[in-house]
């Protein structure tokens, strides 16, 4: 890996996408913003991992979910790919930073997640293993005012639990992981209030969704392929 102050060029975005809305496009759109040579790529999960064992049931098929992630991101910079439905399930983040280490042994690589994912990264599959071996891009909520503390406070959690390190250096612009020569990076961005699962509930129960939380081609595709509905 090269020099921690290397900033990443390789953006790792994953998630069970079910469906893809425009929280996942603004979360996007902000880390292209603070690493505009970056190359992202963003990762449905073919089964994703559960806590506790075994993988997350999907209510849309994994085809379905390509589709409108490649919907949603049409006219940006990033690339939707179909690597995890070549890998073993469930599907484990760090399996897959594995996987393109590997295949682009050149690159640096981070992993982008919003602040939620963040808050609980250290009950993920390995969370030191991948924070040794890639940046994190944190997207941090603009409208909470307790999100700095909260994910400064997490990043002591998820290292002095585990026993990881001593100490850790902060800074405004995230946490430097000297010992691991990676760092965790916090992007200030407004996000939405969009969330998967309440669209899925409001299509199953009311048929409908609320219009801001789903882009048009989107919203096109469930309705035109009847997803979520009973």
């Amino acid at each position: 890996m090269t020099s921690a102050l290397t900033p990443p060029d390789l953006i790792v975005f994953g998630g069970s996408f079910d469906p893809p809305h425009v929280g996942h496009r603004l979360v996007v759109d902000a880390c292209q913003l603070k690493f505009p040579c970056a190359r992202i790529m963003v990762f449905p999960s073919m089964a994703a991992a559960k806590a506790g064992g075994g993988s997350k049931s999907s209510s849309a098929s994994f085809a379905d979910r390509v589709e409108m992630t490649r919907l949603l991101f049409a006219g940006t910079n990033a690339e939707v790919s179909e690597l995890e439905s070549k890998l073993p399930t469930p599907n484990f983040t760090f399996q897959l930073i594995q996987v393109l280490q590997k295949e682009y042994p050149e690159s640096r690589l981070a992993l982008l997640m919003g602040q939620d994912q963040f808050i609980s990264f250290h009950c993920w599959h390995r969370p030191i293993e991948i924070l040794r071996s890639c940046d994190l891009v944190v997207i941090r909520r603009t409208d909470d005012a307790s999100a700095e503390e909260s994910l400064i406070a997490s990043g002591r959690k998820i290292l002095n639990s585990l026993n990881a390190m001593h100490s850790i250096s902060l800074q405004k612009d995230g946490i430097d992981l000297p010992e691991f020569g990676t760092k965790i990076y916090f992007v200030e961005e407004s996000v939405s209030d969009a969330q998967s699962t309440i669209i899925r509930e409001q299509i199953e129960t009311q048929g409908s969704f609320r219009a801001q939380f789903i882009t048009d081609d989107v919203a096109s595709y469930i309705q035109n392929r009847k997803l979520y509905s009973r």
